[in-house]
């Protein structure tokens, strides 16, 4: 049969790098290969692209609907038919919550619906339909603080900022490593390394700012080695230096920001000498960096997920507002810009988020609603105490991604109904009552949409299914229409609340259920009419898309939402989170820290599963600095135990002096079979206070002769 060669584009990150597919005479995909005309990514594609066919055709692959055999254990299933599997989910959603409220059927979106704008905005539409609160999302175990220091300081959880890398002279990145990641998290740079080199050729600096020097580090102009969960102190000290000398853009922050001299105060407790304590940066270096920083021609701080996945992540972020601010570098060239996206998200947000919707039975303040989902942490324990009876997870894997995984894993056997919409048979999924196979990403229609506003270059994009797909598997959408459609109107999550109220929930339940019937070519034909950059007609006529208009200052401060239309840098609660936690600290039975990092052949837990991912990461590596593999008598390539007081988990040694000295790194979201995961060590407490985020950096722990029993197994886990 004869092959053909059709555009598309990645999904695996925010980069969505543009992609020809080879397929056969059947319409199924056998091959892929970067698309070296595409306007933005221009033939950059990174070793995660092959797992794009590879998903189509992996032998655990799900292709009809599941159901645990009646009396059997985990993991036993039989085939059902859709219309069986629908109507028996549907009518046991009913009945939990008919007798315990909308409220004890939970909802958790995984990561994968990130870059599937119809799989996102169907299965949330479906979970208002069914009227819960505990709407979960990936998000909030990841970028959380993003969302909400953009809604205290800006005035809207959707008005997050990305780096103007094109005309920055000085990059303070801190908490990311794009040569593994392709600067994804809320920000998609996919051919950064040619910023960067053109950075350094106009005479500018590049800084990364990490326990371990990474990949990007070998990029950058200096390595700052830091204490996991530091970060804030190293911002704070930085800000306390700029504000001693005077070197602050005082036009600037009298113009368009408010509150600093509320704060001030404490950020001057910030010493070079207290920062060395808790950094581990000698004052001189912190010092340097600050007037670097204040006196460059153009510049940002970037913070991304590693600089807050601790107990002070939402301090760190406010921490990055702040140091951009006293510079003058939000909203300005070379500095932190907004781009509104091809739909304008901030507008979108309006009409579709409810942020008066009060926080879930055992979801207490200071902690909040990230968008509209609130903080994931919380959800073993809304299953061990029977707040939450049923749960549908769309595209996740919490038993593996949260956490103490393995009380994640206990959590999630105690639910009276688990449904995994997923395509792999995966640790979460093989838990399920049901699984409910959906489209790959090339079986499906797609934009780039959702996540437009975190591009450096905005352009649309549309792609059509470009390989056909088994008989037995179907859309998000369908799914969530399907499942709608049998749910009757259900009770109110607020009865006793003002009428309004209860009108707002029935009204987003029937605007829900419409959607959902409209069907999403129809809903997407609309959205981008209504935008009115770019029709459905012209982006999809475009072999590789329409770029739209560049990006531009003056779009951050403009849409300003705080009451006096000006950057808060004194929101409430603020001066709360300097007294809070600091970094995890060590002691004689756990003298070492450990932090997480990204593989570059896998996608946190949603790859695991692939040939393609144990090649390039074919052992769970624990990377430690010589000295420390020293004194804890561990060689090079020897199996060992990582042991902290939440759980443990064993990998292979790999001495390095990339490591800073008594931090050990080890890659998240990959379990092993018989030896666990980075995840069973890190614990679930502490969080940060606003946002839940659990601290999967910084946990102190100890290294130990692995027991020889255990297998070296490769990974099973799915997406």
């Amino acid at each position: 049969m004869e092959e053909r060669e059709v555009p598309s584009y990645c999904r695996l990150c925010e980069a969505g790098c543009g992609v020809w597919v080879q397929r056969n005479g059947a319409g199924i995909a056998t091959g892929v290969r970067p698309a070296h005309e595409h306007p933005v990514t221009r033939g950059f594609f990174c070793t995660k692209g092959e797992a794009l066919v590879e998903l189509l055709r992996n032998p655990g692959r799900v292709i009809s609907p599941l159901r645990r055999a009646a009396g059997s254990a985990p993991g036993v299933f039989e085939p059902v038919s859709w219309e069986q599997a629908l109507d028996e989910i549907a009518s046991k959603i009913a009945a939990i919550a008919r007798e315990s409220g909308p409220d004890s059927v939970a909802f958790y979106q995984g990561n994968p619906l990130a870059f599937s704008w119809a799989g996102a905005v169907a299965t949330t539409a479906l979970a208002r339909v069914i009227g819960t609160g505990r709407f979960y999302t990936a998000g909030s175990i990841d970028c959380a603080e993003r969302f909400v220091l953009a809604d205290v300081c800006y005035g809207h959880p959707l008005l997050v900022t990305i780096p103007d890398l094109a005309r920055a002279r000085y990059v303070l990145l801190l908490g990311a490593n794009p040569a593994i990641s392709t600067w994804a998290q809320l920000t998609s740079i996919p051919r950064w390394r040619e910023e960067v080199a053109e950075l350094r050729k106009a005479g500018g600096k590049f800084v990364v700012v990490d326990p371990r020097r990474t990949e990007t580090a070998d990029a950058a102009d200096e390595h700052v080695s830091i204490r996991p969960g530091a970060d804030a102190d190293l911002l704070l000290a930085m800000a306390s230096v700029i504000l001693r000398r005077g070197l602050e853009n005082r036009a600037f922050l009298e113009r368009h920001t408010s509150g600093l001299e509320s704060v001030r105060p404490r950020i001057l407790e910030f010493t070079l000498e207290r920062a060395e304590r808790t950094t581990g940066i000698c004052t001189t270096q912190i010092e340097r960096l600050a007037v670097e920083f204040a006196t460059a021609t153009s510049g940002c701080a970037v913070g991304h997920s590693g600089l807050t996945m601790s107990p002070r992540g939402s301090l760190a972020e406010w921490a990055v507002i702040l140091l951009n601010a006293l510079c003058g570098r939000l909203d300005a060239p070379g500095g932190l810009i907004f781009n509104p996206g091809v739909l304008d998200l901030v507008r979108l947000g309006d009409l579709l988020l409810d942020r008066a919707a009060p926080l879930p039975e055992g979801v207490r303040p200071p902690m909040r609603r990230i968008l509209d989902d609130v903080p994931a942490v919380g959800l073993a324990e809304a299953l061990e105490t029977g707040r939450a009876r049923a749960l549908l997870i769309a595209a996740g894997n919490p038993a593996v991604t949260f956490p103490n995984a393995s009380r994640m894993e206990r959590a999630l056997e105690r639910a009276e109904l688990l449904v995994s919409i997923d395509p792999h048979i995966n640790e979460t999924s093989r838990l399920a009552h049901y699984v409910l196979p959906p489209l790959s990403m090339l079986e499906r229609e797609d934009c780039v949409l959702l996540n437009s506003s975190f591009l450096s270059v905005p352009y649309c994009q549309w792609t059509a299914a470009v390989s056909r797909p088994p008989a037995g598997v179907r859309s998000e959408w369908w799914i969530s229409r399907e499942l709608a459609r049998r749910l009757p109107r259900l009770p109110s999550r607020e009865p006793d609340g003002p009428w309004a109220r209860r009108a707002k929930l029935r009204g987003n339940s029937l605007l829900c259920r419409g959607l959902l019937a409209l069907g999403e070519r129809r809903v997407l034909r609309m959205a981008l009419a209504a935008a009115g950059q770019v029709t459905l007609g012209k982006v999809a006529s475009a072999t590789h898309g329409v770029l739209l208009r560049p990006n531009r200052t003056g779009e951050l401060l403009r849409r300003l939402r705080t009451p006096d239309r000006k950057v808060n840098l004194a929101p409430p609660g603020i001066l709360d989170l300097f007294d809070g936690e600091e970094a995890h600290t060590t002691s004689p039975e756990f003298p070492l820290q450990l932090i997480s990092r990204r593989r570059r052949g896998g996608m946190n837990s949603w790859l695991n599963s692939l040939a393609s991912a144990r090649r390039v990461d074919p052992s769970l590596q624990v990377e430690l600095h010589p000295a420390d593999a020293e004194r804890a008598g561990v060689r090079e390539g020897e199996r060992i135990a990582v042991v902290s007081a939440t759980g443990r988990f064993e990998g292979v040694a790999k001495l390095s002096h990339r490591m800073r000295l008594g931090v050990v790194s080890a890659p998240h979201s990959l379990r092993v079979e018989g030896v666990g995961s980075f995840n069973d060590a890190v614990p679930d407490r502490p969080t940060d206070p606003w946002t839940g985020m659990p601290a999967y950096q910084g946990t102190p722990i100890r290294i130990e002769p692995a027991r020889r029993e255990m297998g070296t197994s490769q990974t099973t886990s799915g997406p």
